[in-house]
């Protein structure tokens, strides 16, 4: 019943990412589902009498435990919404990766995740195709700030919804294409299969470049580029030289609609504290109100959810502004979750290690450089769904003579 509900909750997860019926009711939904899950994986926790507790579980143990103490205590600056939303993708990774038996339960986890997409996608594709589906603000569509050219959202609440679950979806698609297939038991189990995932793929590609959010962009081309250096440097070179010469000659079209900021700045009409929409502005103004708080609040936080330190801005920088609402204390039992989990990946055989790497840096990089999988909750759940695959390995495994010799005790 439990991998039933995980399955069915990687299926859904992508689907309850798209405003069709508002996000606060998906938003609920997806949060239904997991307390679901939850408790049937405790029931059945407590009937075997085992589950698996690492060094990883244990830090976000901790972790959830300071931000729920934070916010008890100084329960007027915290949202509890945001204190689920931050803590509930951490522990699907707890259950998924105990109720998950082998890498084949994990590959077929992502098959239904990756089948999941297929509705959200297609519709966004086809909604941009038809002139639909433009970012809303207010009652009017939204235009970009720099170009003046309308945004798109597809099927999602905002463009950069819209833009992350595209990204991770080709992201998860291509491991799954390159790693799920080894066996026959995990990959795609026919052409038909395998073609609709790339017309998946290409709506999603699509829908991504419309989007125009830089930061999804620049993390499937790191993600790609990285995946691809470690799988094989040479082609890495070919394909860097030949999107290189493909870079210099569009340069002239893509600089002003994806970086309108920089020929802003090379004009004179802006100073460079406006590159990257301002980040470096908003970053430093940030870092300067949280050196300003009292000593409590440094060590505890402005509590989780809470943009009182932008002064009702985001830092756009995921990384800061959990920085800035979990505290010193906070922000390092997460720093040393991520740690432990790459130290996880780098103890994976070459080609999956490869693989998880790529997805790991390119997450974090987008994290760094925009609000991505850390306050977006349900980006958030399915990547910890998929790092699930990083502790399979050191599930310890019962061999035939162990099993043999224990049923002849018994």
């Amino acid at each position: 019943m439990e991998a039933f509900l995980l399955y069915l909750s990687a299926f859904l997860r992508p689907i309850f990412f798209a405003n069709v019926a508002g996000p606060t009711l998906f938003e609920l939904a997806a949060i239904g589902m997991f307390v679901a899950l939850v408790a049937t994986f405790l029931s059945n926790a407590a009937l075997r009498k085992s589950i698996r507790f690492t060094a990883i579980d244990m830090l976000i143990a901790m972790f959830s435990l300071w931000c729920i103490a934070t916010y008890l205590i100084y329960l007027e600056y915290g949202e509890l919404r945001e204190v689920a939303r931050l803590l509930i993708p951490m522990f699907t990774y707890i259950v998924a990766k105990n109720v998950l038996q082998d890498e084949s339960s994990f590959w077929r986890m992502v098959r239904f995740m990756l089948w999941g997409f297929a509705l959200p996608v297609s519709v966004s594709a086809g909604l941009i195709l038809l002139g639909k589906g433009v970012e809303q603000v207010g009652e009017g569509p939204e235009i970009n700030y720099w170009t003046g050219m309308l945004r798109w959202e597809g099927i999602y609440f905002g463009a950069h919804n819209l833009a992350h679950n595209m990204t991770f979806y080709l992201m998860i698609l291509a491991m799954y294409m390159t790693l799920g297939r080894r066996t026959s038991d995990r990959g795609p189990r026919t052409r038909a299969e395998i073609s609709g995932l790339f017309v998946v793929a290409a709506f999603a590609a699509y829908s991504l470049i419309m989007s125009q959010v830089r930061t999804a962009l620049v993390g499937i081309i790191f993600f790609c580029g990285a995946y691809l250096y470690m799988r094989s440097r040479k082609l890495f070179f070919v394909v860097t030289a030949v999107g290189a010469v493909a870079a210099v000659l569009s340069a002239p079209v893509l600089i002003p609609i994806l970086f309108p900021d920089v020929v802003q700045i090379q004009r004179g009409e802006a100073g460079m504290d406006e590159l990257g929409s301002g980040r470096l502005r908003i970053w430093g103004g940030n870092l300067e109100y949280f050196s300003q708080l009292p000593i409590d609040r440094q060590i505890a936080g402005v509590g989780a959810g809470n943009n009182e330190a932008a002064r009702g801005l985001d830092s756009h920088n995921d990384f800061l502004n959990l920085f800035i609402q979990t505290g010193v204390v906070g922000f390092t039992l997460y720093a040393a979750i991520q740690l432990l989990l790459l130290r996880s990946i780098m103890q994976l055989p070459r080609e999956g290690r490869s693989a998880f790497l790529a997805l790991f840096i390119a997450v974090g990089l987008m994290n760094l450089l925009s609000n991505s999988y850390i306050s977006r909750f349900g980006l958030g759940q399915m990547f910890y769904m998929v790092m699930a695959y990083v502790e399979l390995r050191k599930r310890p495994e019962i061999t035939e003579v162990a099993r043999d010799a224990k049923v002849s005790h018994v």
